[in-house]
């Protein structure tokens, strides 16, 4: 009796799925969470970025301007020491059992890449798990505080002034720069801490992001730099020094680019748009800064 070829096909695929498909091999998605207990959960409430705080980033990326004028970034003569942190990568952190511990010395480095839902996920970070000591927040006040667990049993600092666990926008605000990347945070995180609260510490950092399609990521960039947004506060720094003008270069005159065409938008080099989440993870150091 002659079989279908229809038949052939779908039963070749289902033994493709189930026995040479290394399902085994795939690691499961567990992300540790920071918490310092072993298990830890979230409450059920939803928060969803609209236009209106859409356009509230834009203020706080504006407010953060006015802080940084004439602030200069740390450099080699500082009394920080620059260190390059021993990486582990994430397969090794899964295997072996390491927690995330808030009550010692662990730190949660939020690294926000824009327009790829860092606001609303932060936002759930402060707002909206369920741990021991949660974060305190205000309404009308854009920044947090996120002590650490047994502050006052642990030493004579009260909540307010302790270190938090957690290095984000709404818990110790741009302290490295306005969306700092990996190549600020790595070497500046350290060194402001150590400088914010007095006392050198030992510390173990956890680095989160998130991350988007790049094409759906650089089109939301486009409707927000067309609205005005502009980001002018961001550093640039690497290796010690800020980038210069010409190492940037620029799209537009004026203070924004606002009403820009997609058009233009896509046709100017100097875009910063253009494989920003791969230049923002990356160590720039390696490749010369922003020296092209």
């Amino acid at each position: 009796m002659r079989v279908p070829s229809t038949v052939v096909v779908c039963g070749g695929t289902v033994f493709f799925f189930l026995y040479l498909l290394p399902w085994h091999s795939l690691p499961s998605m567990i992300v540790p969470m920071p918490s310092p207990a072993s298990s830890v959960s979230s409450r059920p409430k939803e928060v969803v970025l609209n236009e209106e705080e859409e356009e509230s980033e834009r203020g706080l990326d504006e407010d953060s301007e006015l802080a940084y004028q004439g602030e200069q970034p740390f450099t080699k003569s500082s009394p920080m020491k620059f260190k390059d942190p021993p990486l582990v990568p994430y397969r090794a952190i899964l295997h072996s059992g390491l927690k995330f511990n808030a009550s010692q010395s662990d730190m949660l480095v939020l690294l926000h890449i824009q327009k790829t839902g860092g606001t609303s996920f932060e936002k759930h970070i402060v707002q909206d798990l369920d741990i021991e000591e949660p974060c305190i927040c205000w309404k009308r006040r854009k920044r947090c505080k996120c002590p650490r667990p047994n502050t006052n049993k642990l030493g004579t600092k009260s909540k307010e002034s302790s270190e938090p666990w957690l290095f984000s926008r709404f818990a110790t605000g741009w302290i490295c720069g306005l969306h700092a990347d990996w190549t600020e945070l790595s070497s500046c995180v350290d060194y402001e801490l150590d400088k914010a609260y007095g006392s050198q510490v030992k510390r173990r950092y956890f680095y989160m992001t998130m991350i988007r399609d790049p094409v759906h990521r650089f089109l939301s960039e486009f409707r927000h730099v067309q609205r005005g947004a502009t980001w002018r506060a961001s550093r640039h720094s690497c290796e010690g020094r800020l980038a210069t003008a010409q190492e940037l270069g620029s799209c537009y005159t004026g203070r924004s680019w606002a009403g820009v065409s997609l058009g233009e938008f896509l046709s100017c080099p100097q875009n910063m748009g253009f494989n920003r989440q791969t230049r923002m993870l990356a160590d720039l150091s390696l490749v010369g800064c922003y020296n092209r």
